[in-house]
């Protein structure tokens, strides 16, 4: 072989060599490992405070895993070098909210896989409300709001902290039927728990109280109760609306010759004394000036202008609402015990049994009706009687033509009596309903 031929097989041959070496170094190019999260899965919900253990699944088909790092909303925290990987991540110093759980794993040749998932930090609601309103008057209604975090999924509201669950939706109204000063309570709750709050003296309804002058300038106060505004004291009234007087009879004899009829209009005062504050005492004819109720007309009789005399079935509404509405003594519901909620706070002979007007007269009156105990004029001798022990008032409906329906409260008695009839020429007091 000539050299210069031996020279170029030379060549040729380095050529051959380095190609082969080249595709020798393509074949053994290092692969990336491969890396998984396993714990906690993607859209896990983990209640703030846990520590939770990040556990991963790692694989390297051409070498070995050296290191896993771990990162938090890509912020390093952490790493582990020996199977199997795992961080213990501690929530306790987290918020609420979303958070990227990051991995990446690297192998002995420095190839690296990264995973990631998102997870929520969750927990326990904390209970918060607020209301529209928190002064009302009674018969009114407030709309309360719920201002509860961490997504409550249930809620237990107690209006009056009695603790009997009132409503269970998220923003609730309720109405307030009764005076007084009320706490209010929300219990929230969700798959991490539940939490309460309790409002002291959150809620104020008050009475709600008005004025009717009549034709003599006398003033008295009113008071709505349900849908009725009552006068919360007892006529005085010695002239009708256009100025006629009404007869004064105040001797007892000359009252005993009135008869029962609708025409023996009289009107006194209890033992003749007007500062005794019970107001006058009127016989039926007088109340309704003649006319009786029938049925279907308001009867005007004495009162001022806008307001009338109550029919039987007006007092019987006002009871029905006072005893459905948590008036009785007991606190049932529905049977007629409301006489303490009627009478006065003062003025009523002492009673030991627990339903009486005259028994711990200071939580007497809690409908505001202020009945004192004004007894009556009689018709049997003529004397005023029954003060301290009953009040009692004249209706507009008649039972016949001697007899009218009067309504009463006794000391002795627990709820409104709602006579039958008393005959017309017993002095009664009046109390107006307004029109």
């Amino acid at each position: 072989m000539s050299i210069k031929n031996y020279k170029l097989f030379n060549v040729i041959l380095i050529i051959i060599v380095s190609i082969s070496c080249g595709k020798e170094k393509e074949q053994i190019k290092n692969s990336s490992p491969n890396c998984l999260i396993i714990s906690p899965l993607d859209g896990d919900e983990i209640k703030v405070g846990e520590k939770v253990n990040i556990l991963v699944e790692a694989t390297d088909t051409d070498g070995t895993i050296t290191e896993i790092h771990f990162y938090i909303n890509d912020i390093y925290i952490g790493v582990d070098r020996e199977y199997p990987y795992e961080f213990i991540w501690d929530t306790a110093s987290r918020d609420i909210g979303l958070y990227s759980i990051k991995i990446k794993a690297i192998d002995n040749q420095e190839a690296e896989a990264i995973n990631t998932i998102v997870v929520s930090i969750v927990n326990a609601p904390i209970s918060e409300f607020t209301a529209e309103q928190t002064e009302i008057f009674r018969e009114g209604t407030v709309q309360f709001e719920d201002k509860s975090t961490n997504n409550p999924t249930s809620w237990s509201w107690d209006f009056d902290n009695d603790g009997i669950v009132d409503a269970t939706t998220k923003n609730p109204t309720h109405t307030y039927v009764k005076a007084g000063v009320y706490a209010v309570s929300l219990e929230t709750s969700n798959d991490f728990g539940k939490n309460k709050i309790i409002k002291e003296e959150f809620i104020k309804v008050n009475i709600e109280y008005g004025s009717v002058i009549d034709y003599e300038g006398n003033i008295y106060t009113t008071v709505k109760i349900g849908d009725q505004w009552w006068m919360m004291e007892n006529l005085r009234s010695t002239k009708y609306s256009d100025g006629t007087s009404i007869p004064h009879v105040f001797d007892n004899d000359e009252w005993l010759m009135l008869s029962d009829n609708n025409n023996d209009f009289a009107y006194c005062f209890y033992n003749n004394d007007p500062s005794l504050n019970y107001g006058a005492l009127y016989t039926y004819a007088a109340v309704v000036r003649g006319v009786p109720y029938d049925g279907s007309s308001h009867v005007k009789g004495i009162s001022p202008d806008g307001w009338h005399i109550p029919s039987q079935e007006e007092w019987l509404e006002l009871q029905n609402y006072l005893a459905a509405n948590g008036y009785n003594y007991d606190g049932t519901i529905g049977e007629n015990k409301i006489n303490k909620s009627l009478a006065s706070n003062h003025g009523w002979v002492e009673s030991t049994s627990i339903g009486d007007a005259g028994y711990n007269q200071e939580n007497n009156n809690s409908s505001g009706f202020t009945a004192l105990p004004s007894g009556y004029k009689g018709n049997v001798n003529g004397r005023s009687i029954g003060a301290g022990y009953t009040a009692g008032w004249w209706s507009s409906s008649q039972r016949d033509s001697k007899w009218a329906q009067h309504i009463a409260i006794h000391q002795y008695f627990s709820g409104l009596d709602c006579y039958d009839g008393r005959r017309k020429a017993v002095g009664y007091s009046v109390r107006c309903v307004k029109d």
